[in-house]
């Protein structure tokens, strides 16, 4: 894996994307790209994707409601 630098590199024509499971979950990294996690860890990260997609969802809408002045998704 190869991280860019804006201050040495060029910019890349598309920034590449590491992924280690498709859309479906399928295995697409070769095996070893694929990072050694026990299963606590990777819960863990699970958990916390799921928890920031459900507080963008609540602080969009509360954004677009009016409730707050600013919200960025991420």
């Amino acid at each position: 894996m190869h991280f860019w630098d804006p201050g040495v590199d060029t910019t890349p024509p598309v920034l590449p994307v590491f992924r280690i499971i498709d859309d479906i979950g399928t295995v697409v990294a070769d095996e070893d790209q694929i990072p050694a996690m026990d299963q606590e860890t990777s819960l863990a990260c699970m958990a916390t994707m799921v928890r920031v997609s459900e507080y963008d969802k609540i602080f969009n809408d509360a954004q677009r409601q009016g409730r707050i002045s600013f919200y960025m998704t991420s």
